[in-house]
């Protein structure tokens, strides 16, 4: 997969150490042809807190979040914040990588980026199915399977 134009990732924070061409791909797969800036943001549990808090009046650390922003022209603008303490913890739980769980989560966000939901149960599933195939494409196994 190849993106046509203008696009930017960025990664920031510990757990950068992925490494920034697998998150690259990763947003790519979702943002397809568009033009698109993303930063990639790795966060404490306590600034995550704060963020979930701040934006969504939970007070309690979540594991990812995104945020979309009003951008000139065409091109979109957004972050994703992902807690890597959180994440480790699900791996765990779940039996799965870290770097897979990470990829996931950076996955949601993006697709989160574009306007995904998953408020009702076929929104979920819908989107439930996007993040399998395009994570199938990088030998990532179905996170909800792994989570049953």
């Amino acid at each position: 997969m190849t993106a046509k134009g203008f696009f930017r990732v960025s990664v920031q924070g510990r757990g950068s150490d992925i490494g920034i061409f697998p998150v690259r791909w990763i947003v790519a797969c979702v943002m397809q042809d568009a033009d698109y800036e993303v930063t990639v943001r790795f966060v404490s549990e306590d600034e995550m807190r704060e963020l979930n808090l701040a934006y969504r009046g939970e007070d309690s650390a979540t594991d990812v979040l995104a945020f979309s922003y009003d951008s000139p022209g065409d091109t979109l603008l957004g972050d994703i914040a992902v807690c890597r303490d959180i994440a480790r913890r699900q791996a765990e739980q779940r039996g799965c990588s870290l770097y897979a769980r990470l990829m996931h989560l950076i996955l949601h966000g993006a697709l989160h980026l574009i306007g995904w939901e998953h408020d009702d149960p076929k929104e979920a599933a819908q989107m439930e199915e996007v993040e399998r195939v395009i994570l199938a494409r990088f030998n990532i196994a179905n996170p909800y399977e792994i989570a049953k």
